[in-house]
């Protein structure tokens, strides 16, 4: 990375500390761009330029996710389906308290300021929607499928609702007062019960391995499409 690039870099994560301290300690309706602007020392076309949106000012790491997520497929071990990567993704994200898993110290203050904004709201939603349309398409790569084949939305669909379901998860355990431990017991229980639900026929999929098949024997009934999920600590 280049020099200016660098400084371009620095210039807008400079913006966006000072607009979320002033976000969290006032409300995010009630500081407006040039308030941002003048305690960054920029000009308010600056902040514009750099954030063509208010919401993006706190909500500016959302690329990132879509990296991180991205990587969690393309780098998976050889073998290891789609869903069993998320699964051990999120088990170390609670290990290791960051942000996926909701129990980062920090998260409880910072998401009180987005659920105080319809504007934030609405914003984490559409960041979501486009977080699963990138994911289909990382996805549909992986595994070498059409473009109009089902399989790459639907798991992108489970990659985006699962990580919610643990966040907010996280983020109530948090605030219930709950120890580290016992907080990070919770989610692991969470986790392991989400992907047992998510077994059979949906490992199949994101390994793109078709199931081996037999004729059922008379009054054997079919196997059914999720296991039963074992109890783990």
């Amino acid at each position: 990375m280049g020099l200016r690039e660098q400084k371009k870099n620095d210039t807008r994560q400079l913006i966006s500390d000072i607009a979320t301290g002033m976000f969290m300690e006032r409300g995010f309706e009630q500081v407006t761009i040039a308030e941002i602007a003048e305690v960054a020392k920029v000009s308010k076309m600056t902040v514009i330029n750099y954030f063509p949106r208010k919401e993006d000012l706190y909500l500016d790491r959302d690329q990132l996710h879509i990296e991180l997520l991205s990587a969690v497929i393309t780098e998976r071990s050889p073998g290891t389906p789609i869903l069993g990567a998320l699964r051990e993704f999120l088990l170390s994200q609670v290990d290791d308290q960051e942000n996926f898993s909701g129990t980062a110290p920090w998260l409880p203050a910072f998401f009180k300021v987005i659920e105080d904004s319809p504007a934030l709201q609405a914003r984490v939603r559409e960041q979501a929607e486009a977080q699963a349309e990138a994911l289909t398409k990382v996805i549909a790569a992986e595994l070498d499928l059409p473009a109009l084949d089902p399989a790459p939305r639907v798991l992108a669909q489970i990659f985006t609702a699962t990580n919610t379901m643990v966040f907010r998860a996280g983020l109530e355990a948090t605030r219930s007062g709950l120890t580290q431990e016992q907080a990070q017991q919770s989610q692991r229980r969470l986790i392991n019960r989400l992907f047992d639900l998510y077994a059979g026929e949906m490992a199949i999929l994101g390994s793109n391995k078709a199931p081996e098949t037999r004729p059922l024997g008379v009054g054997e009934s079919p196997a059914p499409l999720c296991a039963t999920p074992d109890e783990r600590p």
